[in-house]
């Protein structure tokens, strides 16, 4: 399959999990799967005109300092991450008041004011080690959680998912939303030289992300040239950046982790080091920074002695003096950590520990729904599953509520569908198999739990009783083990596990050497990770599944990229999921719930997800 240098950039930096993982534009990592991706152009409403009042957003709306929520979450909403808001959980509050501007929620002072500060907090991560954490490069969602924590973007989101500057004090938005003028602060500063971050540095690494082609350059796609107006620099602490269309996601974008290109970077960082230690002691203006790292160690940060934030009362940010990283990737090394305190936080527990965190006194588990979904994926080219009597037979054959409770320990919810109710715009609920209904607000029932079908539809494929061989990686070793013990009771079937490393996956899957295995993706806030870069073009997207090939489905696919109202782009998008589950590329029947754990000792933390924030977090002795 012929790939681009970005997709091939990006499939290289997700060798190492079970499950492709997208959110649009990005790529993240999960612990027990893995999900490629970058997504979404001209999906958001910006207009004045909208046919749909209640989504529209004027240019007024999207100025600065701040973006309230109400402007955000229909931001949010129309990139598929409307869902994630009001979902958060924990202790009080995470922004800071300087630097960003604006009228923000308070962060909140150590109960015990200066004397709470300080202190060093040794964080679990579900890695074996940080392979690459280079925000411009990264691809795991392991790595984007902790972005944030060393890096700073002109904008960030708040604890409610309302934006606010970060190295921006403030904006403008004109044009009909094409241009948007940024105002910097001007006291934030690189730890590497301690150089001020200026509207140069931005330039620098809004360059190196388009220029370089990382995986995630299609997150500037609607960006004018760099140096034809596309970035233009009036002065060390202003710039304007010009748009080829109104393109709202980007305000999501321009933060460093939920956004990867939108972190700044430090130019003489980048420049000195070379790319092998860049990328896994990589170097910004965020509230921590590297100071010890080699791969498979502790990866040791230290306070950013000028960090450009302070909280509400005007104590300088980041309480704590220092953050280790632990890269602890087996699960029973997680728990026994969190248990002896030998960790205080856990980024994702395991899902086999969570009753015994949860029932430990000691320990707090923050939890939510993903927008992720679950399922098997066919070689729809290769016998059997060139038939679609056989797809649709193993999707009826299999009890997705037990599939959750047995696969998933019970984290997360049986659906057979596409979109997570975290996605909640786009989200439906309930079922509607009558004819004609393909598109409408109940969704086709034709994957639901059905073994008397299952059964008849294998009898009349011939595929009954058959030998056949599933392909797994490790972290989906129990969900293979599940599928295989369903399958053997509904139709019979005699399945042979074999499994491979995940490079090894990776590799043969755009190959199409493989037959059928558990997979899924992880996160991916917009929906357009979850079709178009599935089911899209085989050669500019993740379509390993044979490829599929449908031209109906690829013109919807199309479609729904250019709709900027969004009821319209939701129509667009229930079509979408009707075919996938009519046709059956794949069988969905899961959604699982993304998890963090810490010890009582923890305070001010903010669980929105994909994010691990911790420059407002202090440690209660």
């Amino acid at each position: 399959m012929k790939q681009n240098k970005s997709v091939k950039a990006l499939t290289q930096a997700l060798l190492i999990g079970g499950r492709l993982e997208t959110t649009n534009f990005t790529v993240f990592k999960r612990p027990r799967k893995i999900f490629i991706f970058s997504s979404c152009t001209g999906c958001v409403v910006m207009t004045h005109d909208s046919t749909d009042q209640e989504s529209a957003i004027s240019t007024s709306d999207l100025e600065g300092p701040s973006i309230d929520r109400r402007t955000t979450i229909k931001l949010l909403s129309a990139v598929g991450m409307g869902g994630l808001a009001g979902c958060t959980s924990g202790d009080q509050g995470d922004t800071p008041t300087s630097g960003g501007g604006g009228e923000e929620d308070s962060d909140t002072t150590p109960a015990n004011g200066s004397s709470s500060k300080g202190g060093t907090m040794k964080a679990g991560w579900n890695v074996s080690e940080f392979t690459q954490i280079d925000p411009h490069y990264s691809a795991l969602t392991q790595s984007s959680m902790l972005l944030g924590n060393l890096f700073s973007g002109l904008l960030e989101v708040k604890k409610d998912l309302s934006v606010q500057g970060d190295l921006a004090s403030d904006w403008s938005v004109s044009n009909g939303g094409k241009t948007i003028e940024f105002q910097l602060v001007e006291n934030a500063h690189f730890p590497y030289n301690g150089k001020n971050v200026t509207a140069e540095d931005v330039k620098y690494s809004f360059r190196r992300v388009i220029e370089e082609e990382t995986p995630h350059a299609n997150k500037f796609s609607t960006l004018e040239p760099i140096d034809d107006g596309g970035v233009e620099v009036n002065g060390d602490y202003s710039l304007t950046l010009n748009f080829e269309q109104a393109f709202s996601p980007v305000f999501i974008y321009l933060t460093p982790d939920l956004g990867n290109a939108g972190a700044i970077v430090c130019p003489e960082a980048v420049e000195e080091m070379s790319d092998e230690e860049f990328k896994i002691k990589p170097q910004g203006s965020g509230p921590f920074h590297i100071t010890e790292h080699s791969l498979g160690s502790t990866m040791k940060t230290k306070a950013n002695d000028n960090y450009h934030k302070s909280d509400s009362d005007g104590v300088q940010l980041p309480y704590l003096d220092a953050v280790e990283y632990e890269p602890l990737k087996e699960a029973s090394t997680r728990t026994n950590a969190i248990m002896t305190g030998s960790v205080q936080f856990l980024n994702w527990p395991p899902d086999a520990q969570s009753d015994t965190l949860k029932g430990n006194n000691e320990i707090t588990i923050d939890s939510r729904m993903g927008p992720n979904f679950g399922g098997l994926a066919f070689n729809t080219q290769a016998e059997p599953f060139n038939n679609k009597k056989v797809r649709l037979a193993v999707s009826k054959a299999i009890d997705a509520e037990r599939f959750v409770q047995e696969a998933l320990l019970g984290n997360g919810m049986a659906d057979t569908g596409v979109y997570s109710p975290s996605q909640g715009w786009v989200y439906r609920d309930e079922y509607d198999g009558s004819e004609g209904n393909i598109g409408g607000p109940k969704k086709s029932p034709i994957q639901q739990y059905d073994p008397e079908e299952a059964r008849r539809l294998a009898e009349e494929a011939g595929v009954m009783g058959i030998e056949i061989e599933m392909l797994t990686s490790p972290p989906e070793l129990r969900a293979a083990k599940v599928l295989r013990s369903l399958l053997g009771e509904e139709l019979n079937w005699d399945i042979t596990i074999e499994q491979q490393d995940a490079s090894t996956v990776f590799e043969r899957l755009p190959k199409g050497n493989y037959k059928f295995i558990p997979f899924g993706n992880s996160v991916s806030p917009d929906p357009d990770g979850l079709t178009y870069l599935l089911y899209g073009p085989a050669d500019s997207t993740y379509n390993w599944w044979g490829p599929y090939v449908n031209d109906e489905l690829m013109e919807l696919l199309e479609k729904q990229r250019a709709q900027l109202d969004r009821e319209e782009r939701k129509k667009t998008l229930w079509k979408i999921e009707d075919m996938l589950l009519e046709e059956a590329p794949w069988s969905y029947f899961e959604h699982e719930t993304v998890e963090a754990a810490r010890r009582k000792s923890v305070k001010n933390y903010t669980h929105i997800g994909v994010i691990n924030r911790l420059r407002s977090v202090w440690l209660e002795e």
